[in-house]
């Protein structure tokens, strides 16, 4: 860290996102995302550590029409 002007130069990384969906019917959709697929060490900010893999999973229906 440069004690001069507080900035820091962080080391790169690389985040993939998997998305994907399906339709079970026409009213009803099951959706799912995987962050940080390949469960990246990484700093956005000097000290600040993120999280690591995360998954979420829901449910899409369609009211109406």
């Amino acid at each position: 860290m440069d004690s001069v002007s507080g900035m820091v130069t962080l080391n790169d990384y690389l985040l993939v996102t998997a998305t994907a969906s399906y339709d079970v019917t026409n009213q009803i959709q099951i959706f799912g995302r995987i962050e940080n697929l390949l469960d990246e060490q990484y700093q956005e900010i000097f000290s600040y550590n993120t999280i690591g893999i995360g998954v979420y999973m829901g449910l899409r229906v369609r009211l109406g029409g």
